[in-house]
């Protein structure tokens, strides 16, 4: 048994000793590093070992990138030292980088170097049949460069369809839907914006109904295929009535604002007497928002005895909420 074994050996040993005596993980991880990088180069097998653990046990990788505040640095080396535990699954099927990504806070610098030691692991499935992209796009907090990281290992992924939906659904259905994540899975897989999920939802659906503001993802899905924006699902609804209805429940600028896009885009003759009337509704109380801040700005009084115009405008931006500013871009 080489020298890094041991080593290995020793820590497990040790955290399970600490679980029993109710030790912190910290103590034994400083002495894993220790281990480690007192090891000579020489010593440090290139190769894979003569012995791997049987499919389903758990490796010291696993638990490393379940821990609360995990070391790049050990996680590093382990896995620079035994690249064969990058592909071991667990008991629950999951190897180590379907552990990293099942996190509540997907951490983008583990998952950059567990694909960078061995690409090949974004195309493993765990026992659900789900590949680490959709385990990404499903988490509320995931960031723009693990679902970067990703796509850059495994591109296919965004146009393979899991539990009736592509990735891009499941973003927006479960995820976190910023614009830059949507623009990523777009360009990934372009067709995922007009081909419906098993139910007849389109990734435009489930935005449209989303009770968070999604302006900006709003106009990228409308500009990759307007014809989205009266497709109907299984249940008859366009993304136009969901829109209509997360306005009618909710009073954030951001969320009537969304309506307002999606009724202006679309062919008048296609809209009912109700959505036109809505949509002048609409567009009369994004016009009132620029005439109220454009008295606002002409009662305001000069902030130096020069009557500096820039110490007004720089007044005038701060004092005004960033929704009613992101509401007049719109607009224009």
């Amino acid at each position: 048994m080489s020298f890094a074994a041991c080593a290995f050996g020793n820590f497990f040993l040790q955290q399970n000793q600490g679980k029993k005596k109710g030790f912190r993980t910290h103590s034994l991880t400083h002495s894993l590093t220790h281990s480690l990088t007192s090891i000579p180069n020489e010593k440090v097998p290139k190769e894979t070992p003569s012995i791997i653990p049987n499919s389903g046990s758990i490796t010291a990788l696993h638990e490393l990138c379940n821990q609360p505040n995990p070391s790049t640095e050990i996680i590093k080396i382990y896995a620079s030292t035994y690249p064969w535990a990058l592909k071991q699954k667990d008991s629950n099927g999951n190897i180590p980088l379907h552990v990293a990504l099942n996190r509540e806070d997907p951490i983008h610098n583990i998952i950059c170097i567990l694909l960078g030691a061995c690409p090949e692991s974004a195309k493993i499935k765990d026992k659900n049949n789900v590949l680490p992209l959709l385990l990404a796009v499903s988490r509320s907090k995931i960031s723009s460069g693990v679902i970067k990281s990703l796509l850059q290992a495994h591109p296919e992924a965004a146009s393979i369809k899991c539990y009736g939906s592509f990735a891009l659904h499941h973003l927006i259905q479960k995820g976190n839907p910023t614009a830059e994540n949507v623009r990523l899975l777009l360009q990934a897989y372009p067709l995922a914006a007009s081909i419906p999920n098993n139910y007849g939802n389109l990734p435009l659906h489930f935005l449209c109904s989303s009770k968070s503001p999604t302006a900006d993802s709003l106009r990228i899905l409308m500009l990759s295929d307007p014809s989205t924006i009266t497709y109907k699902n299984h249940l008859g609804e366009t993304p136009i009535m969901r829109a209509i209805n997360a306005a009618n429940d909710c009073d954030k600028p951001e969320i009537k604002e969304r309506c307002r896009l999606l009724l202006r885009v679309t062919e008048r003759g296609i809209l009912t007497g109700e959505q036109i009337a809505l949509l002048r509704e609409l567009n009369w109380q994004a016009r009132k928002v620029i005439i109220l801040l454009c008295v606002q700005y002409t009662s305001m009084k000069c902030g130096d005895e020069n009557g500096s115009q820039a110490s007004d405008v720089m007044q005038l931006y701060h004092s005004c909420p960033y929704d009613i500013w992101r509401l007049i871009i719109s607009y224009l």
